[in-house]
């Protein structure tokens, strides 16, 4: 095998363990360095010797800042990342399993998405293996990406480097809801686009015992009091009563406001475990009161609108 040979067969193995990093001077860093270009020419020029001993000293920390930089993101990289939901105008939080082939310590990181509008927020180090922060999504709907971005500008900022995590990413930002007390049905005549009914369910413990009656089911006799004294009664349930909630899209006017308000009544009803459902075009979720439900109808909502 050649030499060349060997040098690509190097190079193509070290790329596939080892995210690409890529590195550039900031607009500090062009400053920075034209100064210093400016200051070699004076001694050059002028043929002052200690000018040019200075220009040769930034010079020389220059190069070393711009090692700091690389190395401080070099062998960095993310095997998985999830982000959680959130409404508009609040960060999501996200959390990170890291990668990290060189062990060293790290400072000064960002987390960007990779996208046309400038989303980046600072990456917390919680272990060597795990990393957290926020990001914080301008408008509503559902954002994928299939990379994201990791940046460093250690440490006087005038470098930055980054390199690109290929790692799917998804996060869904639901409408901020209205603030309490402000109700916007209380304007509208015609509410059908809410149902509320009660439902009536038997509960599961004995409520009480009354004297058997033929036209009782049997499989309510309480054999074993039968057993005591000879008497045959039957067991009864108390029953309950709860208020569920049905709501379709469009609600209201179906503008932003009533996309609000009905975020906003789906989780005041999550909040006071009151059962809900969801109905809208081509999605029709049951009643329900658990965390999973909530997420669906939300999703669902924030689809419908975007």
């Amino acid at each position: 095998m050649s030499v060349f040979s060997r040098l690509k067969l190097y190079l193509h193995q070290r790329v596939r363990r080892k995210p690409q990093v890529f590195i550039m001077p900031t607009v500090a860093g062009l400053w920075w360095l034209g100064s210093v270009f400016l200051l070699m020419l004076m001694g050059w020029g002028y043929a002052n010797n200690l000018c040019l001993a200075l220009a040769v000293l930034l010079l020389s920390l220059s190069v070393i800042f711009l090692i700091e930089c690389h190395f401080n993101l070099e062998g960095l990289g993310i095997q998985r990342i999830s982000f959680e939901d959130q409404f508009q105008g609040a960060p999501s939080s996200w959390r990170a399993q890291l990668r990290d082939l060189t062990q060293r310590s790290r400072k000064d990181l960002w987390l960007r998405w990779d996208g046309p509008q400038k989303i980046q927020g600072e990456m917390r180090l919680t272990s060597a293996q795990s990393a957290e922060g926020e990001l914080s999504f301008p408008r509503t709907g559902r954002w994928r990406s299939p990379t994201l971005i990791l940046e460093s500008s250690y440490p006087l900022g005038l470098f930055r480097a980054w390199s690109f995590q290929k790692c799917e990413s998804e996060v869904w930002v639901y409408p901020a809801p209205l603030a309490r007390g402000v109700r916007l049905d209380q304007y509208h005549q015609d509410d059908s686009q809410t149902e509320r009914y009660k439902v009536s369910t038997s509960g599961d413990e004995p409520h009480e015992s009354k004297v058997f009656e033929p036209s009782d089911p049997y499989n309510r006799i309480d054999w074993k009091q039968f057993a005591k004294n000879r008497e045959l009664r039957v067991r009864t349930y108390q029953e309950t009563q709860t208020s569920v909630f049905y709501y379709q899209w469009p609600y209201l006017s179906g503008d932003e406001l009533s996309c609000r308000q009905l975020v906003g009544l789906i989780e005041e009803h999550y909040a006071r475990v009151e059962k809900f459902g969801f109905k809208s075009s081509g999605v029709e979720l049951p009643p329900q009161c658990d965390p999973y439900h909530r997420q669906k109808v939300l999703r669902s909502l924030t689809e419908s609108i975007s």
